[in-house]
This record gives C-alpha cells, structure tokens and sequence, in this order.
C-alpha cells in the first residue's frame, strides 16, 4: 500500500458509498464526483448539483434538481435526490439522473441536460 487516509467515520450503507474523482495532484471524494480541468461537479442528497474550484474549493455554481420539468416528450417530471455517479459532461453539456427514492431519499425521474448556453 502507498497511501491510506480515513475520510470519514462512514453510515448507513457503509463509508463512500459511489465514486471519487482525481486530477492530476488531488482526489476528491464527495457524494459521487465528475472532474474536468479547473472544476469539479457533485451532487447532494437535497438534489443541489454543484461545481467547485478544483484549485481552492470555492462554489462555482449550483443548481437545484428538486423542481418539477417541462419535458420534450410531455411526461410529467420532478427532481430529486442525486445520489449515485457523477454527472457526465462531454461537447458543452452536463447530463445527470436526478432522483433517488430509497432509504428516505428525494425520489425523481429526469435525466437533465444542461449547457453553458441555456439550449
């Protein structure tokens, strides 16, 4: 072993429960994390899905899941819980599950897709 560190005294279902992100000289081990150059994206059990400074932690920007959607195929939508892997983000979109009705959780059925422009 290399390398060991006790990032929490764990829960419920255990310790880290998904996944951890890593760039080049940090590990982050939120909830569940997805990192790119300069940010990483993370989402809480209150359905916020947040992106923070890769460099100094500060808050980016975050937005709020726990809403209800228009849709593009007129199901009725709401957000909820993100509890579960990292959002994916490719070609300026952020796409992520929000929803999670177990063990007490926020339940939702949307797969939001988020852009830098607002499409």
């Amino acid at each position: 072993m290399l390398w060991t560190e006790q990032l929490g005294r764990g829960g419920a279902l255990g310790g880290i429960e998904w996944v951890m992100a890593a760039d080049d000289t940090t590990v982050y081990v939120p909830q569940a994390a997805t990192a790119i150059p300069g940010a990483v994206f993370s989402g809480t059990l209150g359905g916020l899905l947040r992106a923070h400074s890769s460099d100094d932690g500060r808050m980016l920007w975050e937005f709020d899941t726990v809403r209800d959607f228009e849709t593009v195929n007129g199901v009725k939508a709401r957000g909820g819980t993100l509890n579960g892997a990292g959002p994916v983000i490719a070609g300026g979109m952020v796409l992520v599950g929000s929803g999670y009705g177990r063990f007490g959780q926020i339940p939702g059925n949307v797969l939001l897709c988020l852009s830098v422009d607002g499409r």
